[in-house]
C-alpha cells in the first residue's frame, strides 16, 4: 500500500459514522477534544493525549474526575509512554497538518515538575521537545520497555521505530531507527509486555518478541480480519483492542481467540484502552478514549474518556 492510499485507509476510517451508545454500562469520566491515547504511571496518575493537548485526569474525594490541560498552545499529541520520571509523548502537527504535513516531536517532561495548568507549566518551561528528523510522517502509538528502549509506530511509513533513552539525562534520546519492518504494513497502537511487543497493524492483531540483542524475532499474527484496530493493551492473558469503525472493543486470548467483545457502537471512535490502577480506579475498571470524528473537537461524538467495569463484560 503506497502512502497516498494509506492515508486515504486512515482518512475513510475516521469519518466512519459512529453512532449511538451501545448496551454495556460505561461511565463518561471527562471531555477531552479528540482524545487519543491514555497512560497510567506506576505510581496511578492518569494521563491522556488528544487533539489539542497533554492531559492528566485526576478525581476528588467525591468520585469527580478533572482533565488538566498542561501543554500551552495547540497541538496533536498522539502515543504517550513513561520511563523512571519522565513520561514521553508523540507531537505532531495541529489540525489535518498531522495528515498532510506533518512534523514530529518528542515531548518530554519530570512528572515530578508537572502542574495543574498550562500557563504554569509554560513559564516553568516543564516540557522538552525534540525534533524527530528521521520520521517522513506522523508516529502513533508508543511503548517504552524496562531498558529505556522507546518504540513508536510509523502509520504512513510502515515500520516501527526505536530509540534509546540516554543513561544519566532522561531528556536526551538517540535518533530513531528502523526496529521492524518486515511483517508490518500500518503499525497504530503499541504495548510491551515482559520480552513481547504487541501491535495493531490495519485489521490484525501481531506479536513480535524482543530478543536478548534488542533485535526483533519474527512476527506472529495473533487474530486479523478485526475491522479497522486502533490501540491495544495488555490484559488477563491477552490484550483489549480497539475497534475504531465499529465502535466495539475486543478482549482476545494469546493464542488468537476472541473470548469477549462490546456491541457495535458502544464506543465512538474508541482510540486506546487501558486497565485501570490504583488508587484512582481499580484493576477491573477499563478506561477507553473516545476520539470520534476526525478534527471534530466539539460535539458529543466522541471528545472525551470513558469507563467501565470488565466484571460485568466478563460476567455476561
Amino acid at each position: 500500500m503506497t502512502r497516498k492510499n494509506k492515508r486515504l485507509y486512515l482518512m475513510a476510517a475516521l469519518f466512519i459514522a459512529l453512532g449511538m451508545t451501545g448496551c454495556i454500562e460505561k461511565t463518561t469520566l471527562v471531555s477531552i477534544p479528540e482524545a487519543e491515547n491514555s497512560l497510567f504511571t506506576a505510581t496511578g496518575r492518569l494521563f491522556v493525549t488528544g487533539g489539542e493537548s497533554i492531559y492528566e485526569i485526576t478525581k476528588d474525594d467525591n468520585g469527580v474526575c478533572t482533565a488538566h490541560k498542561l501543554y500551552p498552545g495547540t497541538y496533536n499529541f498522539l502515543g504517550i509512554g513513561q520511563h523512571g520520571d519522565y513520561i514521553y509523548v508523540n507531537r505532531t502537527s495541529p489540525g489535518a497538518g498531522f495528515l498532510f504535513n506533518p512534523e514530529s516531536h518528542l515531548v518530554i517532561a519530570n512528572l515530578n515538575d508537572i502542574l495543574m495548568s498550562g500557563e504554569e507549566n509554560e513559564s516553568n518551561g516543564v516540557f522538552t521537545e525534540i525534533r524527530l528528523n528521521s520520521v517522513q510522517g506522523p508516529v502513533n502509538g508508543m511503548a517504552i520497555d524496562s531498558h529505556g528502549c522507546i518504540y513508536i509506530a510509523d502509520m504512513f511509513g510502515g515500520r516501527i521505530l526505536s530509540a534509546f533513552i540516554q543513561t544519566g539525562d532522561p531528556t536526551m534520546v538517540s535518533e530513531f531507527f528502523p526496529w521492524l519492518e518486515e511483517g508490518v504494513a500500518s503499525p497504530n497502537g503499541i504495548a510491551v509486555s515482559d520480552a513481547t511487543l504487541y501491535f495493531t497493524d490495519g485489521n490484525a492483531v501481531k506479536k513480535v518478541g524482543i530478543q536478548e540483542d534488542g533485535s526483533p524475532g519474527a512476527v506472529e499474527i495473533i487474530a486479523e480480519d478485526l475491522g479497522v484496530l486502533d490501540d491495544l493493551a495488555p490484559f488477563r492473558d491477552g490484550v483489549l483492542v480497539t475497534v475504531f469503525n465499529r465502535g466495539m472493543l475486543l478482549y482476545i486470548t494469546d493464542d488468537g481467540i476472541v473470548m469477549n467483545q462490546t456491541p457495535w457502537k458502544s464506543f465512538s471512535g474508541p482510540s486506546s484502552v487501558i486497565p485501570g490502577r490504583a488508587p484512582m480506579f481499580q484493576a477491573q475498571d477499563i478506561i477507553v478514549t473516545e476520539r470520534g470524528i476526525l478534527l471534530d473537537t466539539r460535539s458529543s461524538i466522541g471528545n472525551k474518556v470513558s469507563m467501565f467495569n470488565a466484571m460485568d463484560w466478563f460476567a455476561e
